[in-house]
């Protein structure tokens, strides 16, 4: 566990041992760190890389006042090592970052909600925006109070050189509590004079969680879900496009696949051919919808849908983040409880171009509750995932990096932990597939009276194997976990082939 108060004031840098950490060419590069400040819990929200590779991250931690959140600004090298970091905390106020942007000027933002109790004629919260420099202290701050209403930022995007747009949403203070939200979009200059102001949504509530700036002219993709154009009230996934100062253009609600009643965007991602990703998931952790869990959608420039995917894997996941490599394959990360204990894990799941998936892995350290909500892919191909957990023994969950190689790998050349898909053909059938209650396997190019069949969970845990005593064998799985199950048949101490198979309850 590293805490600031013993680094600095003992006068020594990362000499406290890391979780896990990977020597490269003799530097640490590869790791997995729990961080901290006023020796209470943190979360750690969304990052910058700078120039030298250092990583400039926004989160929240407890003040030491004890009784709300403090804004924490956290400065790591490669290898995750301490180089500064910034506590902004007042009391009878609860500070919380939730988003970070680097300017094409170089100028860090950083941006999210301020609650002041003290002032309760300002309403329960207010966007603000501050200027960083590169150590991570802060350089100015600006509030944008809004009398009788509570507004909550969830992203900061750069529309124009000269412009930036904070998205996020709305209650009105004066009517009931169950009234609607509406979305709220502040645009301000980089030195945080206010410039323009749009509330906007239906006669339900309505919410954004992130957006990207998609071309020159500034215009803004964002996703969330709305409950007021078709969502009823479980909401359902969709997309706003806005000029650079937050006027809405269109809108559009997602009902297939994944994208059905009760389903959520979380964040875009721009891809090599010039469409976007929207990833998410469930509304609500630990119980589903309509049998939607995580969820991945690819749509054109004008918010059409060309593909969606789901991935029923377990109850309680969803993707927050997701990026397209240079080979065309996808990253997304997230959080799933589909460990061996059924604790929550951060998440990493690879797909191809198409969004079918190649392999997934879960990160849980603490056994407990662990959680990743953004990412970056470095220069070198690695990817630095932030979120807060819990380092093993300890009870309190502090802000989490994780550096992991392409593959996933905290260690070079991990196990993916399934087998990958095998291109040899050689007769072996599953069906049904998706199965509900049973599926069967048929060897029609196998020797069966030969061959081992294992079957393994997602994340590669052996469910069954056996040897088949005739040429189609039929599996009873009522009482499996619904999810993906990969079949493998094995012959003369080799992979002779690997088909998946769904089972959805």
């Amino acid at each position: 566990m590293i805490r600031f108060g013993q680094i600095f004031n003992m006068g020594w840098l990362l000499t406290v041992s890391l979780l896990l950490s990977v020597v490269v060419n003799g530097q640490s590069i590869r790791y997995s760190n729990f961080y901290d400040a006023n020796d209470g819990g943190a979360a750690l929200d969304q990052t910058v890389v700078l120039d030298d590779g250092s990583l400039l991250i926004a989160g929240k931690t407890s003040n030491s006042f004890g009784t709300e959140a403090a804004a924490f600004n956290l400065l790591v090298d490669e290898d995750g090592t301490i180089l500064n970091y910034n506590v902004w905390e007042e009391e009878d106020k609860s500070i919380e970052p939730y988003a970070i942007v680097r300017a094409e000027s170089g100028s860090i933002y950083e941006a999210g909600t301020l609650h002041d109790y003290s002032e309760p004629s300002l309403g329960t919260g207010d966007f603000f925006m501050a200027k960083l420099d590169v150590n991570a202290d802060t350089l100015f701050t600006v509030v944008f109070e809004r009398p009788d209403t509570s507004d909550f930022m969830l992203d900061i995007v750069q529309t124009k050189p000269n412009k930036l747009l904070l998205i996020g949403w709305t209650y009105n203070d004066t009517v009931a509590v169950s009234a609607s939200a509406q979305l709220l979009f502040i645009t301000c200059d980089t030195m945080g004079n206010k410039l323009n102001e749009v509330v906007w949504g239906g006669s339900y509530s309505d919410y954004i969680h992130s957006g990207i700036t998609i071309n020159e002219q500034g215009e803004v993709l964002m996703t969330g879900f709305t409950r007021s154009f078709g969502g009823g009230s479980q909401g359902r996934s969709w997309v706003i496009k806005t000029d650079s100062v937050g006027n809405v253009l269109w809108h559009k609600e997602y009902l297939s696949e994944w994208g059905a009643n009760g389903s959520s965007g979380q964040r875009l991602g721009i891809l090599n051919d010039g469409n976007y990703l929207v990833v998410g998931g469930n509304l609500t952790f630990g119980g589903t919808t309509n049998g939607v869990d995580a969820g991945m959608l690819k749509i054109d420039s004008n918010g059409n849908q060309i593909w969606a995917r789901e991935y029923p894997i377990i109850e309680g996941q969803g993707l927050w983040d997701v990026k397209q490599l240079e080979d065309g394959n996808i990253v997304s990360c997230g959080v799933t409880t589909y460990t061996d204990d059924n604790s929550q894990a951060g998440w990493l799941v690879k797909t191809d171009s198409e969004g079918n998936m190649l392999w997934t892995r879960t990160f849980n350290p603490s056994n407990l509750v662990d959680f990743i909500r953004f990412m970056v892919v470095m220069d070198n191909g690695d990817i630095v995932m932030l979120g807060n957990g819990r380092a093993p023994g300890e009870t309190i969950q502090d802000g989490w990096v994780l550096r992991v190689d392409s593959e996933g790998c905290l260690v070079e050349g991990c196990s993916v932990g399934i087998d990958e898909e095998s291109n040899t053909e050689t007769g072996l059938t599953v069906y049904p597939n998706p199965a509900t209650t049973e599926f069967s396997l048929e060897f029609s190019g196998i020797k069966f009276n030969e061959a081992e069949v294992v079957i393994r969970n997602l994340i590669g845990k052996e469910v069954l194997r056996f040897r088949p005593n005739r040429s189609r064998q039929t599996i009873d799985v009522s009482t499996w976990a619904r999810g993906i199950y990969h079949c493998s048949v094995y012959g003369n101490q080799q992979l002779l082939q690997t088909e998946k198979v769904v089972l959805v309850k």
